[in-house]
């Protein structure tokens, strides 16, 4: 990353661990077999990328932050799979347990919880 480092998460299955930045990024870096140093795939936002959640299988990733916006990703190959406006900058989101839905929230009280499709 070329700024701050705002969150830092590892995959269920303990193979990936994705970062979220002030640098407006997303990246995912395999851990196994030796901790990598590129990652080896990089998503973009367009302001600060503030928080991350793995979905409970570990195939998704979502990424909020300063657009508004909940991206959900392909956690294995970095495709976009869907876009989520809010009305306010983004600051938390999370998976539920069974990976069916997912709820951001943050600032000027937005929130919203989407339920995902198979």
């Amino acid at each position: 990353h070329q700024a701050t480092v705002l969150d830092v998460k590892i995959s269920p299955d303990d193979k990936f661990t994705a970062t979220s930045s002030a640098d407006q990024t997303v990246r995912c870096w395999e851990i196994l077999p030796i901790p990598s140093r590129k990652p080896f795939w990089i998503g973009y936002h367009e302001s600060y990328v503030q928080a991350l959640d793995f979905s409970s299988d570990g195939k998704r990733l979502a990424s909020v932050g300063g657009d508004r916006i909940c991206r959900v990703w392909n956690a294995q190959t970095g495709g976009l799979l869907l876009l989520l406006r809010s009305s306010g900058a983004l600051n938390c989101v999370s998976f539920s347990p069974a990976g069916n839905y997912i709820a951001f929230a943050g600032l000027q009280g937005s929130m919203g919880v989407w339920r995902m499709e198979e």
